[in-house]
């Protein structure tokens, strides 16, 4: 019966081990992985002489157009009102700062080199509402949220600019 066992125990671990070249292991790494750094990475894959950037989602549409439209509603509610609620503001910075992100990572996946203009509108716009995770956005009268909201517009047309895109 011991003998059996072992028998059966070597047979196991001999076919069962085995490694068995599939479809998947003949065009690259298939992983689950929505972000790049291997070879079946659209966004690896894009260009001559681009390779992925660790942290950039590697999918095939962009980031930043399906955030566009709730922030510019949101910041049209606020300067309409005139006067803002803390919580509005702190979602609004957290819309906001999904919004750079995704503008950012789009460029990056363009290869659109940023001269230095982007980044510092797009950092001015996420410290109006005090930038960083965490806590509660500070307080903007209505003066302040008119000039967010241009802000964001100039960050929007840049954007939109870089991508080739016409304006939404």
């Amino acid at each position: 019966m011991r003998r059996v066992m072992v028998l059966l125990g070597m047979a196991v671990s001999l076919f069962g081990c085995r490694a068995r070249k599939s479809s998947d292991q003949t065009t690259g790494y298939q992983t689950g992985s929505p972000y790049t750094g291997r070879s079946d990475s659209s966004a690896a894959d894009s260009g001559a002489g681009t390779t992925g950037l660790a942290g950039t989602n590697s999918g095939a549409a962009l980031e930043a157009p399906q955030r566009i439209p709730g922030v510019l509603a949101a910041l049209s509610q606020m300067k309409a009102a005139g006067k803002t609620d803390q919580a509005n503001l702190t979602a609004l910075r957290g819309n906001l700062e999904a919004l750079v992100g995704g503008m950012r990572d789009d460029l990056r996946r363009a290869g659109q080199a940023d001269t230095g203009a982007f980044h510092d509108l797009a950092d001015s716009v996420t410290g109006n509402l005090g930038g960083g995770a965490g806590g509660l956005a500070k307080p903007l009268n209505s003066k302040q949220i008119g000039e967010l909201s241009a802000q964001v517009q100039r960050l929007l047309e840049r954007y939109n600019k870089a991508m080739g895109r016409k304006a939404s």
